[in-house]
């Protein structure tokens, strides 16, 4: 995972200190509507949790 490098100004980024993720981790993200809902069921997309959310901002918040 760990590449040894990010991008130009990531230390000073809402990535580098994971405040970027705090919409998706602050409340739960869900379709509003069931033909939404079925849309996504039927076709594989698995919809990311809060705590997928969380685990994507510890491991960009580490790696970059």
């Amino acid at each position: 995972m760990d590449r040894k490098s990010s991008f130009v100004g990531f230390e000073d980024s809402k990535y580098a200190d994971g405040t970027f993720f705090d919409k998706y981790t602050d409340k739960l993200w869900e379709p509003e509507t069931a033909r939404v809902r079925e849309l996504f069921e039927t076709s594989g997309v698995a919809i990311p949790t809060q705590a997928d959310w969380e685990e994507l901002r510890k491991s960009v918040m580490a790696h970059g």
